[in-house]
């Protein structure tokens, strides 16, 4: 019998993917919400995630103020997650103006405060900061 003295391979078992964030998926606005500045009439937002990526995308429509109409703001944003719970990342709206936007866990895993700033073209400061609700699985 012939003995091999030299060690068997170390097999690793694959590790599992990562969790995905739980800032992934839909989230919207409730009728009674919370927020604070301009009231919303409509939030959606939609939130993916690849490889450690976030990529979203958020419309919102403030209620009028004084008889003033109010328009749809529309941007993007996109970034790595970090290890920090309040992810902050830079935005572009549908007409090109930049900004800021801060997703803030809430107090219950169904539950995002967003914190968006937006510097428009015309020299002005558009924002918003809302709790929104997370949308069921079988809404998306």
């Amino acid at each position: 019998m012939v003995v091999d003295p030299t060690p068997a391979p170390q097999v690793t078992a694959p590790s599992p993917p990562p969790a995905p964030s739980p800032l992934v998926g839909g989230w919207s606005y409730p009728g009674n919400g919370r927020f604070y500045g301009a009231e919303p009439e409509f939030v959606e937002l939609a939130i993916r995630e690849d490889n450690g990526h976030l990529m979203g995308g958020l419309s919102v429509r403030f209620k009028p103020a004084s008889g003033a109409e109010s328009g749809l703001l529309q941007f993007g944003f996109s970034g790595e997650v970090r290890s920090a719970s309040i992810q902050t990342f830079s935005l572009q709206t549908k007409n090109g103006d930049r900004g800021t936007i801060e997703l803030i866990p809430g107090s219950a895993p169904n539950m995002l405060e967003v914190n968006f700033h937006v510097q428009r073209s015309d020299g002005k400061t558009q924002s918003g900061n809302m709790i929104l609700v997370k949308k069921s699985a079988s809404s998306l």
